[in-house]
């Protein structure tokens, strides 16, 4: 009975830190994690020690040093509970932690150790991996192993019928054929990806706008261009 209150307790306490870091009060909040943390170290109480951790890791800004140290705790508690999809998912954590940070070439290491790891563990989404991958190649001008993962991002997109991010993955398939000159195959493309970003009001799909008017003028069809601009802008007026 006193394990199942000391859980509740702790539960409660997890709640009121998360809302005192969402109301803009992180001293508050602070205390709040503080308290369950210490409780959970002194009772060796793993499971609890690493939610703990892992809610207010995910509250911490990514340019935050202690967001990474407490990740990596979290990371090393979930391997030796056994969780594998908790160690995954707070894993990917760190690694954009990397990616917003500039850290781009150990970003891109980790999110291939994140596939192989999912792999492991038969979980289908791999496309959020694989799409960031494009974009760290695009930005590299690695021009072939982006189109090697885009199109695999999208096909598994297409085949799971999970388009929660459609837009973002037909936009970066479209800005690799942008890219490797094939124009055409970029616009269609593009506008499978401003068709999708307005069905889900993404606010995202005006990047694939700027892209499939990239995409005409670099063939040198700036009045079909221009005719697409006034087009797309009479249709989802600003």
């Amino acid at each position: 009975n006193k394990v199942r209150i000391n859980k509740w307790q702790h539960q409660s306490l997890l709640l009121l830190g998360k809302y005192y870091y969402q109301a803009n009060n992180e001293v508050e909040g602070k205390k709040c994690f503080s308290q369950v943390i210490n409780e959970c170290r002194k009772q060796n109480d793993k499971p609890g020690l690493a939610e703990a951790l892992d809610a207010q890791a995910t509250l911490l800004s990514n340019l935050d040093p202690k967001k990474e140290k407490m990740l990596q705790e979290v990371v090393l508690l979930y391997a030796s509970l056994g969780l594998e999809e908790k160690r995954i998912e707070n894993y990917t954590k760190i690694t954009t932690i990397y990616f917003w940070g500039g850290k781009i070439n150990e970003a891109k290491k980790r999110l291939y150790q994140n596939l192989a790891d999912l792999r492991k563990i038969n979980f289908t989404h791999q496309q959020f991996a694989e799409t960031t991958i494009v974009y760290i190649d695009l930005y590299q001008h690695n021009m072939k192993s982006a189109m090697y993962y885009a199109l695999k991002s999208v096909k598994r997109m297409e085949a799971e019928k999970d388009y929660t991010f459609g837009d973002i993955f037909y936009m970066r398939l479209g800005d690799v054929y942008n890219f490797t000159g094939y124009s055409e195959e970029a616009l269609e493309l593009y506008k499978k990806s401003i068709e999708i970003g307005q069905t889900l009001d993404s606010g995202t799909w005006y990047k694939s706008f700027y892209g499939a008017v990239a995409a005409l003028s670099i063939k040198g069809k700036n009045k079909e261009a221009i005719a697409y601009i006034n087009e797309l802008t009479a249709k989802y007026p600003p």
